[in-house]
């Protein structure tokens, strides 16, 4: 029994497996096996003779290539629960899927009947989208001007009123002689 040191793709292909395949036997303990600590490299331990003699004779066996027996029920059980789980996984996504179309299909449908409705509107009134454009032109215009007038309005209040310009100051005599007349009729 002489046991070899080789690495993943000669293991592999010498048990007729892949590469994971060898790594996964590793780890469940299966085929001895370790990481180089200086080339970080897997290596495999394997009696070539051994592996030879359980080889089925007469040449390649198409039932089993890509097989060997050893711990391979356990990889194929193992993808078939993977598999299985994500089989569940897809259905109930297309059960959430469908529920969704079936809660929108109805307003889907009542979307598609305002849009048909809209349309028909649009071609029976084309005539009036112009004039709809012109008075909303007009108002947006009327809008802005009111806007100015109001802006101008403002700022007038904000302002300072002019002062009128000054009166000249009466005469004096003029002033004393009214002062006299006003005077002397309070007297009289």
């Amino acid at each position: 029994m002489a046991v070899e040191r080789m690495g993943l793709k000669e293991a592999g292909e010498l048990l007729g497996i892949t590469r994971n395949a060898v790594k996964a036997r590793i780890a469940a303990g299966k085929l001895r096996g370790e990481r180089g600590n200086l080339d970080n490299k897997w290596w495999v331990f394997l009696d070539p003779e051994t592996i030879a003699n359980d080889k089925p004779k007469g040449g390649n066996d198409t039932s089993t290539a890509g097989y060997n027996d050893t711990g391979n029920d356990i990889e194929k059980s193992a993808l078939l629960d993977a598999l299985t789980a994500h089989i569940d996984t897809l259905k109930a996504d297309l059960a959430d899927a469908r529920a969704e179309i079936t809660r929108l299909r109805p307003r889907a449908e009542a979307v598609d009947k305002l849009q048909a409705e809209l349309d028909g509107l649009r071609e029976r009134h084309a005539d009036k989208a112009a004039e709809l454009d012109r008075l909303q032109k007009l108002v947006e215009a009327a809008g802005e001007e009111r806007r100015a007038l109001v802006a101008d309005f403002l700022a007038k209040l904000n302002t300072p009123p002019p002062k009128p310009p000054a009166a000249p100051p009466p005469a004096t005599a003029e002033r004393l002689s009214w002062l006299s007349r006003w005077w002397g009729s309070r007297k009289g």
